[in-house]
This record gives C-alpha cells, structure tokens and sequence, in this order.
C-alpha cells in the first residue's frame, strides 16, 4: 500500500521547496521546507493561505521565517480544493522503449487552506489505493491511433489521471514540476533475452468502484474502462498487443446496500441508451480501428443472461462491430476452462490475426506497423473471467505471431513470466476497483485450480464484501473531486454521471440511507457518493 506522510496537526503556513543537486538515478529532486504563509516551490511557485491560487512569482525569495517541516519530493501530482498532492517516494520498474517508468509509493499531502476537512478525508482515502505510475522523461497517457498519428487531445486526456488536479499549475504555466500519470498497472521483466511488460492504464471518465459505478452513461462512457498493452522487446525490437475491457455498455446499475449481491437494475431499452451505445462504439472504432470484437464471459442464466441478450441484440445492429462472440466460462462440460478457452483462440485466431500488432524499434519514434482493431472483454465485474480470458488470449497471439520461433521449453519458460505478469494485473486492477484480489487468480497464474487459489478468492470475497459496504462511497467521494467530475462546493445534481433514474429508485435510495443511519451503517454511503447512483434521463428499469 501507497504510505501517506502524516500532516494532521502540523500548523499553516508556507512551504518552500528548492531544487536539489541530489541526484537519484535521473530523478530530479525538489527540497521542501514548510514555513508559515503559503507554499513556494523551487522560487517560482506560490500557493498563498489566503487565497489558496498558484503563482508564479518569477524567483521571488521567501521570507525567512523559521521551517516547520522539511522534506524532498520527487514532482507535484496536484492541487485541487486547497491540497496539495505531492509524490515523495517512487519505486523504478525498468525501462519500457528506453524510457525509465516509476511506480509511486509514498505520498505526502498538505492542506494549505486548513478549510476543507471532508475533502481531505476523502482524498486521503483516495490515496490508499496502489497503482499511479510515471515516468520522468516520458508521457505514459500518451498513445498513438491506428494509423501512427497522435490523438486529439480529449483522447489523450482520457489516460491522463492528474490532468484536471494539476489544471492550476498548468494555467500559471508550471507545468514542469508535474508529471503526467497513469492509474492502472505496470510491471516489467525479462526472461533470458527477452523483455516483458503489461501496461494497464484506467480510464478516466465514468471512473469508480464497484458497486458506485456500473454499466454506461449518456456519454457512451463504461465502468472501469481499461486498455492493456501486452510488450515483448526482443532484439531492439518492440512489439505490442492491445486489448481492452469496460463494463456492459448498457444503462444497468446495483446499489451498494449491505448485502453482499444485490439485485441488478436493468434498463427496458430507450432511444437515448441505443445512441449512447453507438457512440460507445463509435469512440473504440476512431482509437483502435474498425475491426472491433466483442468477448462476453457473462453467465447465461439470471440478470447476467438478460444483460448478455440484451448486449448481444445490440451488438448485432451495431455496424461498429465485427464480431459478438459469447463464452460460457462457467459450463457444464466436463472438459476443464483451460481446454475450453484454447478452443475459443482458435475460433478467434483469425479475426485477432487480422488486427495486427504494434512494432518499432527502442527509442524510434516513427512506428513500423500499427494494430488496426481490438478485442473488447467483459464479464460482470470485468475482474475475475475478464483476466483468465484476457491472459490466455493475449499470451497466444504472443506465442504464434511473435516468439513462433521458440522451442517448448524456451516458450514455457517466457509463458510463465507472462502468467505472472497477468496474475499481478488482475490482482491490482479487482482491488481498485471491487475491493479485493481476482478470483481465479491461480488459472492464471498455473493454469488450473488449487487449494489455495480457492482460499485467496475466500478472503478476497470477505475484503471485496468490507470494501463495498464501508469504504467505497466514500473513495467515489474523492476520486469525483480528483478528477474534477464534482468541485468542492458544488450543489449535488442528480443528472451527470448515469442518468436513467426511475422515481421508485429514488424512494429506495432514501429508505436504505434512512435504515443504514439507524443502524450506524450510514457510512459507506456518503452524500457525493449517492450523487454517484445518478442515471441520465429515463425511468425504465426491472430489477432481476
């Protein structure tokens, strides 16, 4: 877990950071003194306390009041409602196309304002949870479309994680003390001359947790949206695979009562939820290619197998769409899901092989051959048979179009670095965003099930099961202040992040809050994070 610093109690004041000539491998460091006032950061940054702005004062010296505190800081990640967000402690991974990647892990956050105490609760909270990467000499947000040209800026941004906290040192032109981060996973090995890497980066918009966000909005926006680019550098040579996975792409929500399932609200179809869904598709055909396939993991039988009909009939008057293909990861055949799911490469061996992969050499800009397409994975959650099929999938298109020329036991070799890899992806992405590890996390990493896989997913349904109760309303709290989807002293709407709102929902929603706060459970469910069970326009639902 990320380590936050300790500043509750510390007094107000000023903090005045220098540039370091400490070196630690590249990193440029910053020397922080905390002083009475305000914030200054290398002579050229000034947060005042009174009005809490960002200033570039041009090497104005500080006054020379005694330090209160003093410390080093690698960059800024934000400012945002008077924290401010600071990275004091980055782990490096190595060097993916040639560029050194960070992974931090401690924290330091200074309530300049000392005026905000709920939203520094709720950011610090935030802050908790693992897995924000940078890199020093390089944009991680940054990708490239289909046809090797950069995206438009609202595409880049969608990567961008501190892009709406850092908007205030971007406006005072100090852009240069913040490093553009990813929320996600990232991890880098080699296996005897062979460089692997999983970069998993999170979306921005329709960000959240589990039972606070689910389905799509208005937007075309899904739950936890991911990308994940597969590496494999061989011989100066990178070459790369992507595929992605979100949530359903329909209006469906689940309350975060206490109970540990609760029951799946399922839009009856609209007009808005079919352009929504269009436009879904739209936006996935403009950033990866027209050659988009869809992997449905969901069960056949209750609201998953509505969801799933439902999700297949749209898909099929979709003109977005390549390919609906469904997968009955929980089946009745007594052959094991390992067997079954080489099946299913084979039957998509020929549509993933049209998409291409990515490939250039280390630190060429320009690239060879670009993925045109992509293969988009869902099951409920998008945690647990999301990451069993991804990683089985993605490792195959490795093995038969990219290290084809090993022999078994070269390639049982780099499959097992690859297995770890995807082992740690899935276990890091379910904890952000249900709470616990992946289920089934030993197919992945062993291909078969174990006693102890068994076990860990037992404790991973007891965190998942504490998380979805006490915790998440609040983190939706901060992460919609963090990525400026709510400000601090907005009034509360009911229409921005998932419209569809039925009048008998609302009913719901203040008897269970009502029955919660007499039964001390109030807390899990905190005023922005009701603002999170927003729907966009229609009053449709069934619950199944």
């Amino acid at each position: 877990r990320s380590r936050l610093g300790r500043e509750f109690g510390q007094p107000e004041g000023w903090l005045r950071a220098y540039k370091s000539s400490e070196m630690t491998d590249t990193l440029e460091k910053y020397k922080v003194v905390r002083t009475y006032g305000g914030v200054y950061i290398d002579s050229r940054v000034f947060i005042a306390d009174e009005d809490g702005l960002v200033k570039d004062v041009g090497g104005q010296d500080p006054p020379e009041d005694p330090p209160t505190d003093q410390f080093e800081i690698l960059c800024v990640f934000g400012y945002v409602s008077g924290l401010l967000i600071l990275v004091t402690g980055a782990e490096s991974l190595g060097c993916l196309n040639g560029h050194q990647v960070l992974k931090v892990t401690e924290w330091r956050i200074i309530n300049v304002s000392s005026k905000v105490e709920y939203c520094e609760n709720v950011v610090r909270s935030l802050f908790t949870v693992d897995g924000v990467y940078f890199s020093p000499t390089t944009d991680l947000s940054e990708r490239r479309s289909p046809s090797g040209s950069t995206f438009s800026e609202t595409q880049k941004l969608a990567f961008f994680w501190n892009h709406a906290a850092s908007s205030s040192f971007s406006k005072a032109g100090l852009s240069q003390y913040v490093r553009p981060m990813i929320f996600g996973f990232v991890s880098i090995t080699e296996v005897r001359d062979v460089k692997l890497a999983l970069v998993s980066r999170r979306r921005t918009d329709r960000a959240g947790f589990r039972f606070t966000t689910r389905g799509m909005d208005s937007d075309g926006s899904v739950a936890i949206a991911t990308e994940t680019e597969a590496f494999v550098e061989r011989a100066g040579v990178v070459t790369s695979f992507t595929t992605i996975r979100g949530s359903i792409p329909l209006f469906w929500m689940q309350f975060p009562l206490q109970m540990r399932k609760p029951r799946t609200m399922i839009h009856t179809g609209s007009r808005e939820e079919r352009a929504a869904f269009s436009t879904h598709f739209q936006k996935l055909s403009e950033e990866y290619g027209s050659r988009v396939v869809i992997l449905s993991t969901l069960n056949e039988a209750g609201a998953e197998g509505i969801l799933n009909l439902k999700y297949s009939r749209e898909a099929r008057r979709s003109e977005k769409i390549q390919l609906f293909k469904h997968f009955r990861f929980f089946s009745g055949e007594t052959a094991p899901v390992t067997e079954r799911l080489e099946d299913l490469y084979k039957d998509l061996k020929d549509v993933l092989s049209a998409q291409g992969l990515t490939q250039r050499t280390v630190h060429e800009t320009a690239i060879r051959k670009s993925q045109s397409g992509v293969l988009r994975l869902n099951c409920i959650d998008c945690c647990d048979r999301s990451n069993v099929t991804q990683a089985h999938l993605v490792n195959s298109v490795i093995r038969e179009f990219v290290l084809d020329d090993l022999n078994p036991t070269e390639w049982s070799e780099l499959e097992g670095g690859l297995r770890e890899l995807w082992y740690e992806n899935g276990k890091q992405i379910s904890e952000q965003y249900a709470g616990g590890a992946a289920l089934k996390g030993d197919l992945t990493h062993y291909g078969m099930r174990t006693f102890s896989g068994r076990w860990h997913d037992l404790k991973s349904l007891m965190n998942r099961d504490f998380s979805n109760r006490y915790s998440h309303g609040m983190l939706q709290d901060g992460l919609d202040l963090l990525l400026g989807v709510v400000k601090e002293h907005d009034p509360i709407h009911l229409e921005s992040r998932i419209r569809p709102y039925f009048p008998r929902i609302v009913i719901i929603v203040f008897v269970v809050a009502f029955v919660c706060k007499n039964l001390n459970f109030s807390r899990g469910l905190s005023v922005v994070s009701e603002q999170s069970l927003r729907f966009c326009g229609s009053n449709s639902f069934q619950a199944k």
